[in-house]
């Protein structure tokens, strides 16, 4: 038994160095993943809208991965091509793959075919398409506004940063009454922008977090809840409605999603202190969330399976829920293992 633990540690730590990551964002992302996972095993609607700090909480920890680094973006378009190769091609790779696989198997089994071409061709270039990948789309997008972030980010002034965040979610507001919905216009920007902005500006906020002063963090807590309560009271206290405002992102979900992230990243913070022990658990804690993008692209056909099994049976929660969580952290791993032996092949050729 330790002998297999040893080789699980030498495996994980070839992979990650647990010692040189913040260990309370690598938290925070697992259960913002496992909250993910949750939301599409097809939970109850009460706990479906508990669920719904997920994707923030992905987004703002991908911000605070920026803290520091924003600055030393030199190169705009250097920047862009990096962040293409690593977020927007492989997802359209896996658009073209997953799509085409899946009507495959669907004409071979004799069933209805799932995705369209027009699925299939609109996944590839990330307007919509594939299920389940917008927010790939949505970080990619997020590189795009690189210098929109810079700028506001050299605003040293964090009531004058909160209040330029503020402006922009307000304009995106406008817009959002002034286009009407169920038109072409409004579905071009609902694909490009209604969907981008708001995740944006809880990407700055995470960015900004690390060096914002004990009274800024005060405000945007104060603003999230004011802005959550607000949701509620408008909607007879219904929960229900931090669901509802998901798409495209309004006041009530945005508030719900940044006050859970920000309370669990502060706890966690406390939590875990400092220092990093090298072990077992750290490790694959942290091997979850380096992997995290590639884990949840994984995760994609596991709920199309299971979705295609209940076509004819229902499977209960957990079982859905665990079955999604280890079959893609475990494909993952082996092709990590696998792209391993064969770089450590090609090297001794």
């Amino acid at each position: 038994m330790n002998k297999l633990k040893d080789h699980f540690n030498n495996a994980i730590s070839k992979q990650v160095d647990v010692t040189k990551r913040v260990i309370a964002v690598d938290f925070l992302r697992v259960i913002s993943l496992i909250s993910i996972f949750m939301l599409h095993s097809s939970p109850s609607a009460a706990f479906n809208a508990l669920l719904q700090f997920c994707v923030p909480a992905m987004v703002f920890l991908s911000g605070i991965c920026y803290h520091g680094r924003i600055t030393d973006i030199k190169s705009y378009f250097s920047y862009v091509k990096k962040r293409f190769f690593k977020i927007a091609l492989p997802t359209s790779f896996f658009a073209l793959a997953f799509g085409l696989f899946v009507d495959l198997f669907c004409l071979f089994t004799k069933r209805s075919i799932l995705f369209s071409m027009a699925d299939i061709l609109t996944g590839i270039i990330l307007y919509k398409g594939i299920g389940y990948v917008w927010i790939m789309r949505i970080f990619f997008f997020i590189a795009l506004l690189i210098p929109v972030a810079q700028k506001i980010n050299s605003i040293n002034n964090d009531f004058l940063f909160i209040g330029c965040c503020l402006v922009l979610y307000f304009i995106y507001k406008a817009a959002l009454m002034l286009i009407l919905p169920d038109t072409f216009v409004y579905e071009v920007f609902y694909y490009l922008f209604f969907e981008t902005i708001p995740y944006f500006l809880i990407w700055m906020i995470g960015m900004r977090y690390s060096k914002m002063k004990i009274v800024g963090k005060v405000i945007v807590l104060v603003l999230c809840a004011a802005g959550l309560v607000f949701g509620l009271v408008m909607n007879n206290g219904n929960v229900q409605i931090i669901k509802e405002t998901k798409y495209p992102p309004e006041s009530a979900y945005i508030a719900y999603g940044l006050i859970l992230t920000v309370v669990f990243y502060e706890v966690l913070k406390i939590i875990t202190g400092r220092s990093v022990k090298p072990n077992l658990f750290n490790g694959i804690v942290c091997f979850i969330s380096q992997k995290s993008n590639e884990i949840y692209l994984a995760h994609i056909p596991f709920v199309y399976f299971i979705f295609m099994i209940e076509m004819s049976r229902s499977l209960p929660f957990f079982f859905k829920f665990f079955f999604i969580f280890f079959a893609s952290i475990v494909s993952v791993a082996i092709i990590q293992f696998v792209s391993g032996k064969i770089k450590t092949v090609k090297s001794r050729l």
